[in-house]
């Protein structure tokens, strides 16, 4: 019958894409212990030399992933506007 459209105001924000981001986020940030566990186990087995060292890189690596994936949230959310 009728349809109303609602155009998108500069300004509006996807909230729904904003709280997944921040749940993704907070899963992430709890889960850091246990990738950081999880390293210093393997690291106290066998492993030694130069895998060890990358090994050790793996933390970081996961934070910046998580840096990263709010940026892009970030980034789409405005890119929109």
């Amino acid at each position: 019958m009728w349809k109303i459209k609602l155009k998108k105001r500069r300004g509006d924000m996807d909230i729904g894409n904003l709280f997944l981001t921040f749940l993704l986020i907070i899963f992430a940030l709890a889960l850091t212990p246990t990738v950081g566990d999880a390293v210093a186990t393997a690291i106290g087995g066998n492993i030694t030399g130069a895998a060890a060292d990358l090994l050790e890189l793996v933390p970081l690596v996961w934070v910046f992933i998580v840096i990263g994936i709010g940026a892009a949230a970030v980034v789409s959310m405005f890119e929109d506007m």
